[in-house]
Order: structure tokens, then sequence, then C-alpha cells
């Protein structure tokens, strides 16, 4: 069976795979305005628009550190959505795993307990005893019996 025939797996398949669209469309940051207040870069690329704060000539016009700046703050945004976006579908794979785990171990205890029965029916010798004995010895060893402790006097 493929996985994403299930509703819930091919639902957060999409999710997942917008959120790496829009990470290969956000278009890299300035390495030297990342982490700055984005309030304080908003403001500045406002002044340096109207002209109240004027560039000291260099390698980049006024128009092109306004475009950082703003490509920047984009830039973390959509990170931050991202990471937000991520951490939600990972919770929801989570709940979905052990959802499946849990039916599927309910799954096997049932066939289990039916082999026990039909071990019961068959007799001690019979193939199916033998089976379901090599199981419960396997259960025995990953999960073993809790030991009683000695009282100490």
């Amino acid at each position: 069976m493929n996985v994403l025939e299930i509703p819930e797996v091919a639902r957060l398949h999409e999710r997942m795979l917008a959120v790496v669209k829009i990470l290969a469309e956000t278009p890299d940051p300035e390495p030297a305005l990342l982490g700055l207040c984005h309030r304080k870069m908003r403001r500045t690329a406002a002044r340096i628009r109207s002209g109240k704060f004027s560039i000291p000539p260099g390698d980049m016009t006024p128009e092109q550190i306004v475009e950082a700046m703003e490509r920047t703050i984009h830039w973390e945004e959509t990170m931050k959505w991202i990471r937000a976006e991520v951490a939600d579908i990972t919770k929801e794979v989570e709940a979905i795993q052990d959802s499946a785990a849990k039916r599927a171990m309910d799954y096997v205890m049932g066939v289990f307990h039916a082999a026990r029965e039909l071990a019961k029916e068959k007799g001690p010798d019979s193939e199916i005893a033998k089976s379901v004995e090599v199981m419960e010895r396997a259960w025995r060893a990953d999960f073993p019996r809790a030991k009683k402790r000695r009282k100490t006097a």
C-alpha cells in the first residue's frame, strides 16, 4: 500500500511540498543585515526612500540597500513561518505514527490471542502450539517480568 493513499498523510505531504516550494522561491537575505530589528530596518528604508537619510557613495545605491533590507526582512519572516509550519507538521506526523503503532499492536495482540486459543484446541504438540511458545519467549525476552523486591529487615 502506498502511504500517500492515506488522506491524512497525503494532506501533510501536500503541506510539506508547499513549504519546500516557498523555501525555494524565497530570495536569499543580505548576510550583514541578518538579525537586525525589523522595525528599525523598515524605518530606515522609509527614511532612505523619502530622502531624509542620505547614503554615502559606495558599492551600493540607496535603492539596492532598501531592497536588501526588505529582502532580509521577508526572508527572516518566511523562515520563522517555515519553522512553525514544520514543527506543526512534525507533531501531526508523530500523532499519526502513534495511532498507527497502537492499531498495529492491537491487531498483533488479537492475532496472538487467537493463535493461543487455536493452540489449545490443536494440542501441545501442534505446530501452532510450538509457534505460540516461541512468540511467548520472544515477548518475555523483550518485556521481562518485574522482579519482586526483597524485604529488608
